[in-house]
């Protein structure tokens, strides 16, 4: 499910910010723009992984078994593109369930929930947020992860952040 995107466009007054760039746009929010690389289709993975260990500092040692784990349990193709909007949910809790399964750093589903925010690239360095792009059941402790999308086929990891 998408909530209504929030669009955050070039401002016409501001005629300096119109030739930015959707990352010097994000940088200038306060957001670093963390870049995952490509290998495997993995893109999307490896910015959950970095989500949680740098954002959420969870004890995740090595994403090989993080990523096999979370492709074999949401059933994704090794070595496909992910598709965040139809394959996000099974994907998030395929992760959940590393998190409680694998690591044991929470004993029940009800303990954690996991939702991806994202930012994606449009049209003339302008950004549109999208909140909720995917989410596991709700859960006590949730666990926010912040997507960047190229607008194209690429995700990257966004640390940092507004506040």
């Amino acid at each position: 499910k998408l909530n209504r995107p929030k669009m955050t466009l070039p401002s016409k007054q501001d005629k300096v910010k119109i030739g930015q760039s959707p990352q010097q746009r994000l940088t200038e929010m306060g957001y670093v723009v963390q870049v995952m690389p490509g290998l495997g289709n993995d893109c999307a993975l490896r910015t959950i992984y970095d989500q949680l260990v740098n954002r959420h500092s969870l004890a995740i040692l090595d994403f090989g078994p993080f990523a096999n784990y979370v492709r074999t349990h949401a059933n994704l193709a090794f070595g496909s593109m992910i598709d965040i909007l139809n394959n996000g949910t099974p994907m998030l809790n395929a992760v959940r369930g590393y998190l409680i399964n694998v690591l044991h750093l929470y004993n029940d589903p009800a303990e954690v929930q996991l939702t991806i925010n994202l930012w994606s690239a449009v049209g003339d360095g302008g950004l549109m947020q999208f909140d909720q792009v995917a989410e596991t059941a709700p859960g006590a402790d949730n666990l926010i992860l912040m997507f960047y999308f190229n607008g194209v086929n690429h995700f990257d990891s966004l640390r940092g952040g507004p506040g």
